[in-house]
């Protein structure tokens, strides 16, 4: 009885994550696209895989240049909550994610306003935070860190 329970509620949760990454290619309502982008990353943790890269090209997409500022601010509300969300199993495939997230963001900053600029700074930083652990964890020397042959200099 319980194994059946957890497929029907695993069969609910890929048709609503489906039904989800459908309206944002639909492209009807500028908020209802952000608020689906935003709405989608909150559950990055139940995703599975193969629509989590789906869910991230959307955001991608979300974020660029041409897009309704509705949806490029609800774009970048959804990287935070992506990269707060995914579980650390999963990290591995927001590489090329977070590097082309990071140059729309910082794109956005040079024409947004206070209110969007503070959002977008928490964002960067969130952004920066994931790309030094992907660094520390590839072997690369941790710059913020003095290195014992510079103790004696500083």
């Amino acid at each position: 009885m319980k194994d059946q329970h957890c497929e029907i509620s695993n069969q609910v949760e890929n048709h609503f994550l489906l039904l989800n990454l459908l309206s944002l290619n639909s492209g009807e309502s500028p908020f209802l696209t952000g608020r689906a982008l935003w709405f989608s990353a909150r559950f990055a943790n139940k995703v599975p895989a193969n629509l989590l890269q789906a869910f991230l090209e959307a955001t991608a997409h979300g974020l660029q240049n041409g897009q309704s500022p509705i949806v490029r601010i609800q774009a970048a509300r959804a990287v935070y909550e992506f990269i707060t969300n995914i579980p650390l199993e999963k990290r591995g495939i927001l590489g090329s994610f977070v590097t082309q997230a990071l140059g729309s963001l910082i794109e956005m900053c040079s024409t947004a306003p206070t209110e969007v600029s503070c959002l977008l700074l928490e964002v960067i930083t969130e952004c920066i935070n994931i790309e030094d652990d992907n660094l520390d964890n590839a072997g690369f020397v941790n710059l913020k860190q003095p290195q014992s042959c510079y103790d004696e200099v500083l």
